[in-house]
Formats: structure tokens, sequence, C-alpha cells
């Protein structure tokens, strides 16, 4: 399920094209508990375009590691993942719907466990004044 990344506000998140912002992502088990960052043993993310027939990697983040890695930090269960301007383009002339697919790994005690979130946003084109 794709969730909509909304303000502190409540209103849907929407970008200008080039902005950087965080995104707080808290990480959570099948029960629904928050879980350690010692506990989890891979977090990626994908962005792509979710605008086009055929959705768009951007700025070559696909499955990129991020645990604490490449502007993300985990502290107790909760990662602030730095999207930047260049995770901000836009590759036509219309504003898009980007998606920032978060996907994590961790053993449970019996097995290695998967979780996968998707949230969505919008990003503005902010086109030249004519």
């Amino acid at each position: 399920m794709v969730q909509r990344l909304l303000t502190a506000g409540g209103a849907p998140l929407a970008i200008d094209e080039g902005e950087s912002f965080d995104m707080t992502v808290t990480l959570r088990d099948t029960k629904d508990n928050i879980l350690d960052a010692a506990a989890v043993s891979t977090f990626t993310l994908t962005l792509f375009n979710d605008t086009t027939k055929a959705p768009t990697i951007i700025n070559s983040r696909n499955a990129q590691d991020i645990q604490s890695a490449n502007g993300t930090t985990i502290s107790g269960g909760v990662a602030t993942v730095r999207l930047d301007a260049l995770d901000n383009v836009i590759a036509g002339t219309l504003d898009e719907i980007h998606i920032a697919r978060i996907a994590f790994t961790w053993n449970d005690g019996q097995r290695t466990r998967t979780g996968k979130e998707d949230f969505r946003f919008t990003v503005r084109n902010l086109a030249a004044p004519t």
C-alpha cells in the first residue's frame, strides 16, 4: 500500500523541483513493534517517478543501501532519510508523482523477515517565468 506523505499540518506533501527534504520512517516488525536499529539487517531506498507509463528510477537510487549511509540515519527504530535536490527533479514538463520505496530486513529469532513501504509525494515543476 502506498502512503501519501503529509506535512506536519496534515496536508499532502508537495516538494518544489530541486528542493531537499527529510523523510522520517518508523521501522516496525510484523507485530507492529518498533525495530531497534541493531535488529535491521538491510535497509534500501528505490526512488522513482510514478507519473510516466514506465516508472523511471531517479538519481540512481535503485535499491540503494541507506543503512546509516547515503544521507540516512537510524536511531531507536526511526529512520531519517534525506532526499536531496537531485532526488527531486522533474523529468517532464508537469508536476510529477514520486515514490520512495523503503525495504528492510530483520531476523525475528526464527527467520529473516522483509518489510516494504511506499511513500508518495508530489514534485512541483518550477517552470521559469515567461
